[in-house]
């Protein structure tokens, strides 16, 4: 049951104290006149305009409140064939609510949290849908997540339940990995492999708790397999206030935790959770949680489809190291989830190809170096593309110093063939 705080509360009031907190009572006849969807979309949007420009900035945001409670009514109770003045309410309210998001209202914390728990969406493929969730998210960009914070949250995405566009679909996976950081609420994860390292979380000291919180905080919910830049600009800082081993030691930790069932479930939030801390285990370079992580492979998952997105991360986590410490990893993960042409089979056969050039030993300019530039001029185009790439991925984070022999290989390569 989700609890409302008092400020909240106060916003959330009856229509028709709403409309007397929003001072605008004329609210009804702009409805009641608006135009047909068959009208001009520019005239209708400039009267949304003009009808926001009268109303005082400081009482826009309780305004668009009652807008949005008006709208949720309205929709609810909708019948199978509505009335034409049913829908020519709803779309009125609804272009009211975009035309305002359009002016970039500035919501405090309980106007954005009743904002979140007001807003509803039949579809949720328009450009209203993610902004609710943004006015409240920003907020807590620089502190932790509060109760108040989870309930409203939880309340939009239960609003969102029906929907199925992409747009929604994406916002309401956004919103689980920030509720599987409430620690209040274990049952929607019990089934999740993940729920021991939440069980962990919500046990620990409080200052060990916070430094995790801002570090799960930091967490992207995006399809790529690698961090992007903006990733790596929101988790380092978090990431690096832990002292010597705690990351590496604690994650260690989660890996080694005995499974319990024949065949483990993964969550969808749990599986980019996991992705995440792979992310986070990048710049450590540490050789004993790269193997730590080889258990995420072993488990023999229910779901595998959640798993897919953590391989990827996984593969290109040891992509990064050197291929003679990453060729093995990266075999035992090829076989069960690489395909033709994916990113897990691109990411092998570099590190492949690089440790047999690598391997060879160059004292002088002689028929081996042009042997080993004939042979590598003779490889497919897509594993030149695939080596050049993890090279520069290694050169570009850690500056890895390549071996002279490795670097007299690569002179030797022919000038298409060079990065």
């Amino acid at each position: 049951m989700c609890e409302i705080s008092p400020d909240t509360a106060k916003l959330l009031a009856k229509p028709d104290d709403r409309r007397t907190m929003a001072g605008y009572p004329d609210l009804d006849a702009f409805v009641a006149g608006y135009q047909s969807a068959a009208s001009n979309m520019i005239s209708r949007l400039e009267s949304c305009r003009k009808f926001w420009e009268s109303i005082p900035e400081s009482r826009r945001v309780q305004t668009l409140i009652e807008v949005l409670a008006r709208y949720r009514q309205c929709r609810q109770s909708e019948d199978s064939q509505p009335s034409p003045d049913q829908l020519r309410a709803s779309f009125a309210l609804n272009e009211l609510t975009t035309s305002c998001y359009a002016l970039r209202p500035k919501p405090n914390e309980s106007e954005a949290l009743a904002i979140l728990h007001t807003a509803f969406h039949t579809c949720g493929h328009g450009g209203d849908t993610v902004p609710p969730f943004d006015f409240a998210l920003r907020h807590f960009r620089d502190k932790c997540y509060t109760p108040e914070f989870f309930d409203a949250v939880h309340a939009y995405r239960e609003s969102l339940r029906h929907t199925k566009s992409t747009t929604a679909q994406a916002l309401k996976g956004r919103m689980e990995l920030i509720l599987w950081q409430d620690w209040r609420t274990p049952s929607p994860w019990k089934s999740c492999w993940t729920s021991h390292i939440r069980a962990d979380l919500r046990a620990m000291p409080f200052q060990a708790q916070g430094l995790w919180s801002d570090l799960f905080k930091s967490f992207h919910h995006c399809v790529q397999i690698e961090p992007t830049k903006k990733w790596w600009a929101s988790t380092m800082r978090p990431l690096g206030q832990f002292t010597g081993q705690a990351f590496s030691s604690q994650v260690g930790e989660w890996l080694r935790q005995p499974v319990h069932v024949p065949r483990p479930q993964l969550s969808a939030a749990g599986s980019h959770v996991l992705k995440n801390l792979v992310w986070c285990a990048i710049p450590l370079n540490d050789p004993v949680l790269d193997r730590s992580l080889t258990r995420l492979i072993e488990v023999p998952w229910k779901n595998r489809q959640p798993m897919d997105k953590v391989a990827g991360a996984l593969a290109f986590l040891w992509s990064l190291r050197e291929p003679h410490q990453s060729l093995e990893y990266l075999e035992l993960i090829a076989k069960p989830y690489a395909y033709p042409g994916g990113k897990i089979e691109q990411y092998f056969r570099s590190a492949r190809d690089f440790s047999q050039i690598s391997s060879w030993s160059c004292p002088a300019p002689s028929a081996l170096l042009r042997n080993t530039a004939v042979h590598t001029a003779g490889r497919s185009a897509e594993s030149h593309r695939g080596w050049r790439h993890c090279r520069r991925r290694r050169a570009e984070l850690f500056s890895v110093n390549k071996p002279s022999s490795t670097a007299a290989c690569r002179r030797a390569l022919p000038p298409s063939s060079r990065r």
